[in-house]
């Protein structure tokens, strides 16, 4: 054999070998990174301090690093001064700087924790913290695609969901997936693709969370939902639990969207605890005060098909009205900063009815409770006492009338339901079943 035709075999075996391996299932192209601001629980935090918990570290300060081969148990802190940002090592500052990092430097899997005085959270891959010009910093996680991923589904979900629900998580890890591809470059004028907080986008907790949904996130590396014809990333919306009938993105947000069609859903129903079916009640007083309006004595509600309320009109004993939408009439008793409970107003997705006038009746926020209390003690609270189902009672009691605010679900509505894709999994339905059920016009597709 000539040296040429051996040089031919060589270099033909390395392009054989090459092609093999770009085709097997265990290659995998550098998945993108992502910056996320982390927004949910450090927004307005001036002071915070920052850990290495594994892996190896370079502490860089405007670009230059300041301490390499940082290992696991070194902490540093941040703070923002009148005059700029802070570094502290070992408790003493360093002087004012511009950009504080903390940059991975070997292949372990580098993990540091941040932590304020309300949170401490791991997180994997690299920090970076800023100062924004109302003196409060800016915090910014960068990991890959897939690691994120592993920090969205569990929040989103639950790594519990694993043992009957694992298609639910599949169906989440792509949502979400398509979520940030879709909306990648939203949050580049803030200084970062993505936020953490669920209110902005989705919910991301990092390392600290991270469990078996992370298989689901894994089985589907590369999936996004895709329109049918333009093959470009959907919209995908998704919420907690429609109450029975998912919602027309055009009701919500006032753009029509083909992916996002409301429908029945009756793998929601009996699902989410709370989130399924909830009560609400309300004093006319309590009603009027947070819209400037006395004791409210008349409510007046506009649906949509899907029975949300498009419209609430809310009157007071001086005749003056006021109106509003479904779910701006909402978020006036939305349980914020607190975990839900089952007497707590969750959507727009309700009814109402007055339960009694008067100051001599009594109080029945739940009829099952009342029937209980009445044949126990012969007695119950009364009516003309209540402010909120989920405040105390008043110590005077009001002439006015008490509303009971009785509905479903939980969220927006538009999209895939969770607790819903959660029904569709224990019955059996695959993960790209429950996708295509809840988005309309739409395939799986590996993202490009």
């Amino acid at each position: 054999m000539t040296g040429v035709n051996l040089l031919k075999r060589i270099v033909l075996a390395c392009l054989v070998s090459l092609v093999l391996a770009l085709a097997s299932p265990g290659y995998a192209l550098a998945a993108p990174h992502v910056r996320v601001g982390l927004v949910w629980d450090l927004a307005g935090k001036d002071y915070l301090g920052f850990e290495v918990v594994q892996g190896s570290y370079s502490l860089l300060a405007d670009g230059k690093a300041v301490r390499s081969g940082v290992g696991a148990g070194t902490a540093f802190r941040a703070g923002s001064g009148p005059w700029g940002l802070v570094l502290f090592i070992q408790g003493q500052p360093e002087g004012f700087v511009h950009k504080i990092q903390l940059e991975p430097v070997n292949g372990k899997l580098p993990v540091f924790k941040l932590y304020s005085d309300q949170s401490s959270k791991k997180y994997r891959g690299s920090l970076e913290i800023t100062r924004k010009p109302d003196g409060t910093l800016l915090v910014v996680n960068t990991l890959g695609e897939q690691e994120y991923l592993y920090g969205v589904v569990p929040m989103e979900m639950s790594n519990s969901w694993a043992a009957q629900g694992f298609e639910a998580l599949k169906a989440q890890a792509v949502a979400a997936r398509t979520y940030l591809h879709s909306h990648y470059d939203t949050g580049l004028s803030k200084g970062y693709n993505i936020s953490d907080s669920p209110n902005l986008d989705q919910a991301y907790a990092g390392y600290s969370v991270e469990g078996a949904a992370s298989r689901a996130v894994d089985v589907t590396a590369g999936e996004i939902l895709v329109d049918r014809i333009s093959r470009k990333p959907i919209n995908a919306s998704y919420h907690s639990n429609s109450g029975g009938y998912t919602e027309d993105s055009e009701n919500v947000w006032g753009g029509t969207d083909p992916h996002l069609r409301g429908k029945p859903d009756p793998y929601s129903l009996g699902q989410g605890f709370f989130a399924d079916k909830w009560e609400f009640t309300a004093s006319g007083i309590a009603l009027g005060r947070p819209l400037g309006l006395g004791p409210v004595t008349d409510v007046k509600l506009e649906k949509f098909p899907s029975g949300r309320v498009k419209k609430v009109v809310l009157t007071d004993v001086t005749g003056r009205s006021v109106s509003k939408t479904g779910r701006q009439f909402v978020t006036y008793f939305y349980p914020k900063g607190r975990a839900i409970t089952d007497r707590d107003f969750l959507s727009n997705l309700f009814s109402v009815q007055v339960l009694a006038k008067g100051s001599d009746s009594l109080l029945v926020p739940n009829p099952v409770e009342y029937l209980i209390a009445a044949a126990e003690k012969q007695m119950g609270p009364r009516l003309d006492l209540v402010d909120t189902s989920v405040t105390p009672p008043n110590s005077r009691p009001s002439p006015y009338p008490v509303y009971l605010f009785s509905g479903g679900g939980w969220g927006h509505g538009v999209g895939m339901s969770q607790w819903g894709a959660y029904g569709m999994a224990r019955k059996g339905y695959s993960y790209s079943q429950i996708l295509e059920y809840y988005y309309s016009n739409v395939s799986i597709s590996k993202a490009k």
